[in-house]
């Protein structure tokens, strides 16, 4: 008899578990000691029972073995210990959480040493480069929470940046010119990684200062034309991110949000592609591009509890 009970009683706590009916109404746990439990099954898993109850006027979670329950009956008070709000708030959370978002990005290396206003003659290259630091991101990240505190997720970023100036090379500073016409560059740069992410939530569980570390692959592409020579240079290395934001919510499922992020990684080897005047594709080597970045961005969030 006593087997048959633990049975009906785990058959009834995973019917709950799958379809949690209220919380308005509390269940009853008589353990084998011929306690009796005022409290709100929370789920079962591994021959266990989580719940929550109230001592000494604090809300209490714990579980105990099924052979340990003699009686579990659900919904058995009408009038609740466990205070509807008090259970949500310990208990309910964002599982899953998708991000959209774009904003302004900063390129952090320096120039060259060796680029001035006037590498071949070139008036105004300086102020050409510094422009290509400033561009714009956009990106969609990805995460799944295991609690309250922490998860895993996966992430995408782009940056991107454009300049474009008539060139004029001198034999010299204040000479004949020799090449004129129009230099340009359209540069890009993808992040995508995993990442490791953690959260402290409040209002609630509503708004969130978040976290996140991530690891993966950062690709380099600049697409460029000087004086009637139009190229494409390729590449890309391992990369690292790291995230802090915060969450505003809106909704019980949206929320907007404000982040900041900083991207690093290195271009060390790719290739070059002529496309004009005529094809040709080289190897480059021993390069030491960096492509880190500060990304200040903000969006919208999605949040399934």
């Amino acid at each position: 008899m006593k087997n048959k009970v633990k049975r009906i009683c785990i058959v009834v706590c995973v019917l709950l578990f799958m379809f949690p009916f209220s919380f308005y109404a509390q269940d009853l746990i008589i353990t084998n000691g011929g306690d009796s439990l005022n409290c709100k099954i929370i789920k079962v898993k591994n021959d266990e029972v989580s719940f929550a109850y109230k001592h000494l006027g604090k809300i209490m979670n714990t579980k105990l073995r099924l052979d340990e329950i003699s009686v579990c009956q659900f919904k058995y008070f009408e009038t609740p210990e466990v205070p509807v709000d008090e259970f949500l708030k310990k208990r309910v959370y964002p599982r899953i959480r998708i991000a959209v978002q774009g904003g302004y990005a900063y390129r952090t290396a320096e120039l060259s040493s060796n680029l001035t206003d006037y590498p071949f003659y070139i008036t105004g290259l300086t102020d050409y480069m510094n422009k290509l630091k400033h561009g714009f991101n956009y990106g969609v990240d990805f995460s799944y929470y295991f609690n309250k505190y922490f998860g895993i997720g996966v992430g995408y970023n782009a940056f991107q940046a454009k300049n474009k100036m008539q060139v004029d090379i001198k034999d010299m500073p204040g000479g004949i010119t020799i090449f004129y016409g129009e230099m340009s560059d359209n540069i890009r740069i993808d992040f995508v990684g995993a990442f490791f992410n953690s959260r402290i939530l409040h209002a609630k569980n509503k708004n969130a200062l978040l976290f996140g570390l991530g690891v993966g692959y950062i690709a380099y592409q600049d697409k460029g034309y000087a004086l009637n020579y139009t190229g494409t240079i390729k590449g890309g290395n391992v990369g690292f991110c790291g995230n802090i934001g915060y969450d505003i919510s809106i909704t019980k499922n949206l929320a907007v949000g404000l982040q900041c992020s900083y991207i690093f990684g290195r271009l060390t080897q790719g290739k070059v592609k002529y496309s004009y005047p005529y094809p040709y594709e080289t190897s480059i080597t021993n390069e030491n591009e960096n492509l880190s970045r500060i990304d200040i961005s903000a969006g919208l969030r999605v949040n399934i509890w």
